[in-house]
């Protein structure tokens, strides 16, 4: 599969990171990402925004959703994007008062925009408190799921919550709890709807090299069922959605544990959404494949965010430092083999007779 790669924002005074990316309704694609110091370094933060007209081959130079916080008390973290079936653009970010890394006080911000991102109003906080928040989750009844983490003050651990809204963000119901463990890191959840239940799937943040944990909700995100680890190893900062063919993809960045800071790749994973509702792994079958590898000595990527196109080609976004002194957003084009969904009706029989007789192990039921 090839993969075109293009830069979207390089900045040599700023690092560029946590990247999103959604397609208009007149086919504008509008990245948003966060500029910063430094990754570790929140004395400066700008939320900014870049818009291309050619399936992301070109970007316009990058311009200001929000104020600078520079000498301000608080900064801003993750922001994400997204088009509402009604056509509007919503940006939803992380306002953090206090010290990065501290875990103070922060509170969800929605900005939205009604003419395909040319104006953006002044946006307003959100009851919804903590950090790296989802896309707003929109429901078939046209419930509004928000969701984002927080550390606990008893257990220290980090919980994922959500707060909802049946009008449309004007009210706000919460917090409810999505996952919790005494013993886990429960943070950066993605939201899909399958079927008619919501399946949250969880960044665990422990540095074990776990994969990502799954939990249901069946009554509209007001409870949810206990969170059972789901095979995409080392999985931090899951981004779900639906291909035009019906399967879900999910990137995320690959952390296998161990240290920290090694943080080197993008990893993309394709499945049926029906093995999202199952209750066992056998049942959960999953194709992984690598996007990017950040070839930095000291890498930093892997937040990410992606749209497909009526042709089926995606066009992904990530942050990225490789052979540069401070990470970047980086795109990524590409369209995945017919092979990957393999369903009863495509599948070469003779061609599964001959691997048997050659004792070959059969894998064509593997996503």
């Amino acid at each position: 599969m090839e993969i075109i790669k293009n830069t979207i924002s390089q900045d040599e005074k700023y690092n560029e990171a946590w990247p999103d990316i959604t397609l208009t309704d007149s086919g504008i694609l509008i990245c948003v990402y966060s500029q910063c110091t430094e990754h570790s370094d929140r004395s400066f933060t700008q939320i900014m925004l870049s818009e291309s007209k050619d399936r992301g081959q070109t970007w316009s130079p990058k311009h200001p959703l929000t104020e600078s916080t520079e000498n301000r008390p608080y900064y801003y973290n993750t922001p994400r994007i997204q088009k509402m079936k009604n056509g509007r653009l919503i940006v939803t970010v992380d306002r953090v008062y206090g010290e990065h890394g501290t875990h103070s006080e922060a509170r969800i911000v929605l900005y939205t925009s009604d003419d395909d991102g040319v104006v953006w109003d002044n946006g307003y906080e959100t009851p919804a408190s903590g950090i790296v928040p989802d896309k707003i989750c929109e429901l078939n009844n046209g419930r509004w799921l928000l969701s984002c983490h927080h550390k606990d003050s008893d257990s220290q651990k980090l919980v994922q919550r959500l707060w909802y809204s049946d009008n449309e963000g004007i009210d706000w119901t919460g917090p409810i709890i999505v996952a919790k463990n005494q013993e886990l890191n429960m943070c950066e959840a993605t939201l899909l709807t399958v079927k008619n239940k919501v399946v949250a799937l969880i960044r665990e943040n422990s540095g074990k090299g776990l994969g990502c944990f799954k939990t249901i909700s069946n009554d509209g995100g007001k409870s949810w069922s206990e969170a059972k680890e789901f095979p995409l190893a080392g999985c931090h900062r899951p981004v779900s959605g639906y291909l035009k063919n019906g399967y879900v993809m999910v990137t995320y960045r690959f952390f296998p544990g161990g240290r920290w800071g090694v943080f080197h790749n993008l990893q993309g994973a394709v499945m049926e959404a029906e093995c999202l509702l199952s209750q066992g792994k056998k049942e959960e079958k999953v194709r992984i494949f690598q996007i990017d590898h950040d070839n930095s000595p000291r890498p930093d990527t892997g937040y990410s965010g992606w749209v497909q196109f009526d042709d089926e080609t995606i066009y992904a976004v990530n942050y990225i430092v490789d052979y540069r002194m401070k990470s970047f957003i980086r795109g990524y084009s590409f369209k995945m083999p017919e092979s990957w969904f393999p369903t009863v009706k495509n599948i070469d029989k003779n061609a599964i007779k001959k691997r048997k007789k050659l004792k070959s192990h059969l894998v064509y039921d593997t996503v």
